[in-house]
């Protein structure tokens, strides 16, 4: 397989954003010329379709790079229960097939010089027996930009989550704060981003206020992609 610069957007928890900040990101980047490919290994919460369980999240990043990739490939797994996928998946009576996973990924990897990965909750929500969110983002051999809520309590959930990350021997090329749900402007929102890059040790690349759609945000998706696309160089160039 090709080397392919790439990354994995994570988050500190579940309805956080991660899904409009991947599918902002791979358009911009799209944007600059790239070859972006998406994907959404892992998905749980699907539809029943006459074709059977579609997730909703997968379509988003699709649509976003108006992408020509089968739906098998961009997300090879997907589960019905909105629950974590190793739950989901023993109500099914079924596993989590990990090396379709890989195989997806191998086949996107070959076909695009950049892709875009998104995760499913945070980074210790189980996937399969055994193997967790991070196991993925190993497997896979991504950086990751961790999406973190903007209020109180958020310096806890990213810290945690980045000093994991490294423990594990993933490099956390940056933090993006999104406001999913209209908040009051406070103490914390306001001083929380520069305690984020104090005490993470990540710069903040993005901070999303609350607004309808990715086109509200325009000029910050691009600002985000110049940059990220910068550091997966830089990361892959180290390797």
């Amino acid at each position: 397989m090709k080397r392919t610069r790439g990354v994995f957007v994570t988050a500190t928890d579940t309805e956080v954003g991660k899904t409009f900040v991947a599918a902002g990101l791979a358009r911009a980047l799209k944007d600059l010329g790239l070859d972006v490919g998406v994907m959404k290994p892992v998905a749980s919460g699907g539809r029943k379709t006459k074709d059977g369980l579609v997730s909703d999240d997968a379509l988003e990043l699709a649509r976003a790079v108006d992408a020509s990739d089968e739906l098998a490939l961009v997300n090879p797994v997907c589960l019905e229960a909105p629950l974590a996928p190793l739950v989901a998946a023993r109500l099914e009576g079924a596993r989590v097939n990990l090396g379709a996973v890989w195989k997806a990924y191998e086949t996107l990897a070959e076909r695009h010089e950049f892709l875009v990965v998104e995760g499913v909750g945070g980074l210790l929500v189980p996937i399969d027996e055994g193997a967790t969110v991070l196991d993925l983002i190993t497997m896979l051999r991504l950086p990751a930009l961790v999406v973190t809520r903007p209020g109180l309590g958020t310096i806890n959930h990213t810290l945690l989550t980045v000093r994991y990350a490294r423990e594990h021997g993933v490099d956390v090329i940056g933090l993006v704060i999104n406001v999913a749900e209209p908040v009051e402007t406070g103490q914390a929102v306001e001083t929380n981003p520069g305690v984020l890059e104090e005490w993470a040790r990540a710069p903040v690349l993005a901070n999303f206020p609350h607004a309808p759609g990715l086109d509200a945000h325009t000029g910050q998706f691009a600002r985000l992609a110049e940059t990220v696309e910068h550091l997966c160089q830089a990361e892959q160039d180290g390797r």
